[in-house]
C-alpha cells in the first residue's frame, strides 16, 4: 500500500508512537512524515472567510515549506479547491497567484455569485486559470442569474479542456435576475464542447420567486446542441418533467441529441416542498419515448412517472442503477403509483440492476409503509443487487 493511501486514523496511531526527540523540524523522521502527511492534508482545500479569513494567503504565500527548486510545496499538493469568499481586486490577484501554483489541481468549486454587482473580474481570472492549469478538467460554479461580466474580454472564451461542468444558478444573491436568459450563460455552456458530465441546478428566493427565465428557456437554447462526449446529465428543476409536458420538445431534443448519455438524474422536488402545477397536463410519456430518448442509459433517477415507463421498456434489461426521487407533486408519480405496476414480470426484467435508491424529502407519514412494501417485492427477485439506499425524511 502507498503511504498516501493510508487511512488518517492509522497515520495518527503511528505518529503517536514516534519518540518525541526525533520530531525536531530538521530531523529525518520529521521530514519523512511531513512528505507523507502534507499531500494528504492539502489534497482538498476550502477557502472560506467564515472559517479562515485571510489565513489561506498566509498559508500558501508565507509558509516556508520548500521543494528542491526553492518554491513552496503546499500548492502542488492541492487536487480539489472550494472557494466561498468575496475578494476585492487585490485579493483576487493573490488568489490567482496562489492557484496558478496548484499544478495538480483537478477540480475547482467556486461561488462567483459573491461578486455580483462588484467590479471584480472573476471571469477573466477563471479563464486564465483554465488555460494555465493543464490538469484542471472539472469546474463547479455557483453563479448569479445575470449576464457573465466579461471584464476586459470581448466574448466568452471556449474552455475546451473541461470534462466536467456543474452550474448552480443562485437566486439568493439579493440581486434582481435578468429579465431574459443571459446569452453569456448559454455561450459559456456551449463553449465547453468536450464535457462528459453536465449538472445544472436552479435555485430561487422564496420571497422574490423564480427568475423570469429558467431551465425551460435554457434548454430551448441548448436543445439541438450536441456534446459528443456527454455521458452524464443532472438537473434540479421543477419544470423539466414529464419531459414533454413541462419543458416542451426542447429538453427531449437535448437528450436525444446526446444519445450516448449513460446517466441521467432529474430532481424535481421544487423549492418549497409543495409546488403548485397551474396546468397539469395529461401524462403522455411512454416506454417507447424512453427508449427513443436514452438508448444508452445505465443509471437513471427521476420521479415515479418516468421510472415506471423506463421499467416497462426494453431499457430495463440494461439498467444498472435506479433512483426513485419522490416528487413534490403527485402528478409526477410517487412510490405508491409505481408499486401498482411493480409486478413479477417487471422484476424478472431487471437482470443487471446492482443499485436501487429511494429518496423522499417530504416526510409523508405513510412513506415507510410504501418502502416496506417495496422491500417485500424485491427481497428475492433481484439476483445481482448489491446496494440499497432508502431515505425518507420526516
Amino acid at each position: 500500500m502507498q503511504f498516501y493511501n493510508l487511512p488518517l486514523e492509522i497515520i495518527q496511531i503511528i505518529l503517536q508512537s514516534v519518540a518525541r526527540d526525533t520530531l525536531a523540524s530538521a530531523s529525518l523522521v520529521c521530514k519523512t512524515w511531513r512528505s507523507i502527511l502534507l499531500p494528504l492534508l492539502f489534497q482538498a482545500v476550502q477557502f472560506d472567510r467564515r472559517r479562515s479569513g485571510n489565513r489561506w494567503q498566509d498559508m500558501f504565500l508565507n509558509v516556508p515549506i520548500h521543494g528542491t527548486d526553492g518554491g513552496s510545496l503546499l500548492p502542488s499538493y492541492v487536487n480539489r479547491l472550494r472557494v466561498e469568499l468575496y475578494m476585492d481586486r487585490q485579493g483576487l490577484e493573490d488568489f490567482y497567484s496562489v492557484t496558478t501554483k496548484m499544478n495538480n489541481l483537478k477540480h475547482l468549486d467556486w461561488t462567483v455569485s459573491n461578486f455580483q454587482g462588484k467590479e471584480v473580474d472573476w471571469y477573466g481570472t477563471l479563464v486564465r486559470l483554465c488555460q494555465e492549469l493543464p490538469k484542471l478538467r472539472s469546474l463547479s460554479l455557483t453563479m448569479a442569474q445575470n449576464e457573465i461580466p466579461l471584464g476586459d474580454l470581448d466574448e466568452i472564451v471556449p474552455l475546451t479542456n473541461l470534462l466536467e461542468l456543474s452550474i448552480t444558478l443562485d437566486g439568493l444573491t439579493g440581486e434582481d435576475p435578468d429579465d431574459e436568459l443571459p446569452n453569456t450563460l448559454v455561450e459559456f455552456i456551449r463553449g465547453a464542447p468536450n464535457i462528459e458530465s453536465l449538472s445544472l441546478a436552479f435555485e430561487e428566493d422564496d420571497e422574490r420567486g423564480a427568475a423570469p427565465w429558467g431551465s425551460v428557456d435554457l434548454f430551448s437554447e441548448l436543445g439541438s446542441h450536441c456534446f459528443p462526449n456527454l455521458r452524464m446529465l443532472e438537473t434540479k428543476s421543477l419544470y423539466l418533467v414529464p419531459i414533454d409536458n413541462y419543458s416542451g420538445p426542447e429538453f427531449r431534443q437535448f437528450i436525444r441529441s446526446n444519445n450516448k448519455l449513460q446517466k441521467i438524474i432529474l430532481s424535481t422536488d421544487g423549492y418549497d416542498g409543495s409546488p403548485k402545477l397551474l396546468h397539469p397536463p395529461p401524462l403522455i410519456v411512454t416506454p417507447a419515448d424512453m427508449e427513443e430518448m436514452m438508448p444508452s442509459i445505465r443509471h437513471f433517477g427521476g420521479p415515479g412517472l418516468l421510472v415506471g415507463e423506463l421499467l416497462k421498456s426494453e431499457l430495463a434489461k440494461q439498467i444498472q442503477l435506479l433512483e426513485l426521487r419522490e416528487p413534490g407533486a403527485s402528478e409526477l408519480g410517487d412510490l405508491h403509483d409505481l408499486l401498482l405496476d411493480f409486478d413479477d414480470s417487471i422484476l424478472v426484467g431487471l437482470p443487471t440492476l446492482k443499485g436501487l435508491c429511494y429518496f423522499n424529502s417530504y416526510g409523508e407519514s405513510d412513506g415507510w409503509e410504501a418502502i416496506t412494501d417495496l422491500l417485500s417485492k424485491l427481497a428475492t427477485r433481484l439476483p445481482v443487487l448489491q446496494e440499497l439506499i432508502l431515505e425518507n425524511s420526516e
